[in-house]
């Protein structure tokens, strides 16, 4: 994990996101069995089973475990990880609907932390090329910069309730 994220941000990354890098830095899209997953899922801090069942990233089919890409996992309700805020946003990507991006990266703040961005790179490092994964997120990442400066205009959820003004401008 270390060494994709170069070190430069990692303690800025979630434990949810620090689970999903070193997960499949080692698995790739593999099922592993639960107890191998639960051991790095500790390892993060991470309470494995919380992450699978409906709008989880982890399912659990028997007596294996598999961290979900975007593709596989389907929409994203909530937003509640980075794992979320980069699937949400990949799967807006694929749909071409770039204001709901900005909306989102505004709303949850992860458009202007440079953690979250990171963390998509090293995403995107550690897929296969090819991977249907690996292409959503290089599209979303082509447009970062515009989705940082855009993103910066919305006001975050529960940040400031008087300033529904700036929100609307986007919906």
């Amino acid at each position: 994990m270390h060494r994709l994220l170069q070190d430069a941000l990692s303690g800025a990354i979630d434990k949810e996101a620090q689970l999903r890098l070193v997960y499949r830095g080692i698995y790739l899209d593999n099922p592993v069995p639960y107890d191998d997953a639960r051991t790095i899922a500790s390892a993060q801090g991470v309470d494995l089973e919380r992450l699978w069942g409906k709008g989880g990233f982890v399912e659990k089919r028997g007596a294996n475990v598999r961290v979900l890409g975007p593709q596989r996992r389907g929409t994203v309700e909530r937003v509640e990880t980075m794992v979320d805020a980069m699937h949400r946003a990949c799967g807006l990507w694929s749909q071409g609907k770039s204001t709901e991006i900005i909306k989102l990266l505004g709303e949850t703040g992860y458009g202007q932390r440079g953690a979250f961005w990171q963390f998509c790179q090293a995403v995107a490092e550690s897929l296969i090329n090819g991977s249907k994964e690996k292409q959503l997120l290089e599209g979303l990442l082509m447009g970062k910069e515009g989705y940082i400066r855009e993103s910066a205009e919305v006001v975050p959820k529960g940040k400031d309730e008087d300033a529904p003004e700036q929100l609307r401008r986007l919906e």
